[in-house]
């Protein structure tokens, strides 16, 4: 990339020492401790940092990022104040970045074809960034116990790390998450060419391949510039579409791009009405949105077609690509201040940072390239145990860019067994429901059925039916029948009780599957038994 502008003239901000004390992560090591003041004409937002006195060069931690990872969480409230501060800079400095791009000899293409969202709609888009606490959109499963990494099958290549596989001796050797984590980053930093310094000559990543990036995105984003390598560098679309799904769940960027682009007028309209509750409820807005997605989203969308299970998928897809979009705006208003703190950082006369310093402050504050160009704060702790270590190391050594690919495909393996255990147990969950005969799977198809109370009264209630018997694990013919010819007889010989399973009102609850049979719950009464299971019931036979 040609020579970059001059940064004179812009806003200010302030580093101050405020003493000294034990390091937040180990008391036993000393720390410095300052703060920087952004500008008071920006709000005077205020930033706490710790520095440890453990050696060169030395590394200047945000103490809200770190409490919040000590803790186990998410550093959402540092992130929410950094889009905050950045919000109300980035669309001046993409004006006056545009300004001097064009005008710059063999000025490049890079804003052609770019529609920038506006003040407003950068407000609407951290309204939804900020609410992405509230629900399930966002992967944060930490992955702390070994046996997580593996299917139940008990069969020697059974893990879910893609690419890895492991002999009976290594699983027994690989109990510990921590343990695991560490023979997965071994084995990736292995495959990866690592390319030492030399004079090779730089190329830049093209930033600008996503919507939502242009060339100012250079400045805002660590790690673009790398030297090539024998496999190539990766485009950038390449590594979004690979750590999107550490960060949202069952997020496929293209596939769902692709999907939006097929229904675009449904997905207007969810737009819309997301953007007119934004703009109407003003403050009333997270507590509304909280309630819609509770609902599923699907009001959101034009008149109902009909197919509830297609109008969910259609919203959580619709939302979720939208909650990307919300990341990736709010990334670029997250390194205009960090570009901002990172300036003042450098010219402070009471730090006097050296080069490296200089360089390690932005790999450690700045939106980054491997990581699809968020900054780490936007991560869960589940995810960044698996990249901590290596990054240290490549942090110590100031690497170029292509030095921190591994943490691409990291972050991407993470994603993917983060989804896949998730569906697993989410499937375990509905098998051990259905084993003790309720049905929680398609639960829009429903019915209704007379039932007994305890009165002897007819009641009627809604039974869920359910059509395609996904869930049952073989339909119907996966639980044993209870027949007319061998009446309330367990497998051992022995008498069966039902086991009462009321609901509201007095009326037993009963499950309903292709209309033809009923599930039911029973317990021997056999004390060498005692065995509690689910049967089929034939509708219309007598049973019990």
């Amino acid at each position: 990339m040609r020579e970059r502008p001059a940064t004179g003239g812009l806003m200010v901000g302030n580093w101050e020492h405020r003493g000294s004390g034990g390091f937040i992560l180990d008391p036993t090591i000393p720390a410095e401790r300052y703060v920087w003041r952004a500008p008071k004409s920006l709000g005077g937002y205020l930033f706490r940092f710790e520095c440890p006195n453990d050696g060169t060069p030395r590394r200047f931690h945000s103490v809200d990022v770190l409490e919040a990872w000590k803790q186990g969480e998410p550093a959402f409230d540092h992130a929410n104040r950094m889009c905050q501060l950045g919000l109300k800079l980035l669309a001046q400095w993409e004006v006056a970045f545009r300004q001097w791009f064009d005008a710059a000899p063999q000025a490049e293409a890079g804003y052609e074809g770019k529609e920038m969202p506006t003040r407003d709609n950068l407000a609407f888009l951290l309204a939804i960034f900020e609410s992405r606490r509230e629900g399930r959109a966002l992967v944060t499963r930490r992955l702390d116990r070994g046996e997580e990494f593996f299917d139940k099958k008990n069969e020697p290549d059974d893990t879910l790390v893609p690419g890895v596989s492991l002999e009976d001796a290594q699983r027994e050797q690989l109990r510990s998450s921590r343990q695991f984590i560490d023979h997965v980053t071994k084995t990736v930093s292995s495959r990866r060419d690592r390319v030492a310094p030399s004079v090779q000559p730089t190329l830049e990543l093209s930033l600008s391949e996503s919507p939502m990036r242009t060339p100012l995105d250079h400045l805002l984003v660590e790690g673009t510039l790398r030297r090539p390598t024998s496999s190539g560098p990766p485009s950038f679309s390449a590594i979004t579409q690979g750590v999107a799904q550490a960060i949202i769940n069952g997020l496929n960027v293209e596939a769902d791009s692709a999907f939006i682009q097929q229904n675009i007028e449904d997905f207007r309209h969810f737009t819309l009405r997301l953007l007119r509750a934004f703009f109407q409820k003003k403050d009333r807005f997270p507590a509304w949105l909280r309630q819609e997605r509770e609902k599923g989203l699907v009001r959101l969308l034009p008149a109902s077609s009909g197919n509830g299970e297609a109008e969910r998928d259609k919203a959580r897809r619709f939302y979720r690509r939208l909650l990307w979009t919300a990341h990736e705006a709010m990334s670029r208003c997250y390194g205009v201040a960090a570009l901002l703190m990172w300036m003042d950082f450098t010219d402070s006369e009471l730090i006097l940072p050296s080069p490296e310093e200089k360089q390690l402050f932005r790999n450690l504050h700045a939106p980054v390239a491997y990581a699809g160009g968020l900054p780490l704060s936007f991560f869960a702790p589940g995810a960044l145990r698996w990249i901590v270590e290596p990054l240290i190391e490549d942090w110590l050594l100031c690497g170029a860019g292509e030095q921190f690919d591994r943490m691409t495909e990291l972050l991407n393996i993470y994603g993917v067994v983060a989804e896949d255990r998730r569906k697993w147990d989410r499937s375990n969950k509905d098998r051990k429901r259905h084993q003790r005969g309720y049905a929680d799977h398609n639960p829009q198809t429903t019915d209704i059925e007379t039932l007994e109370g305890n009165d002897g009264s007819p009641l009627h209630q809604r039974v869920r039916v359910d059509e395609a018997t996904p869930g049952y694990d073989g339909g119907e013919e996966a639980y044993p029948e209870l027949s007319p010819s061998h009446p309330c007889c367990c497998r051992c010989g022995g008498s069966l009780t039902l086991l009462d399973s009321r609901g509201e009102n007095g009326a037993r609850q009963a499950y309903v599957i292709n209309g033809e049979s009923l599930l039911v719950e029973a317990e021997c009464l056999a004390p060498s038994c005692g065995l509690a299971t689910t049967y089929r019931v034939r509708l219309n036979e007598g049973a019990c």
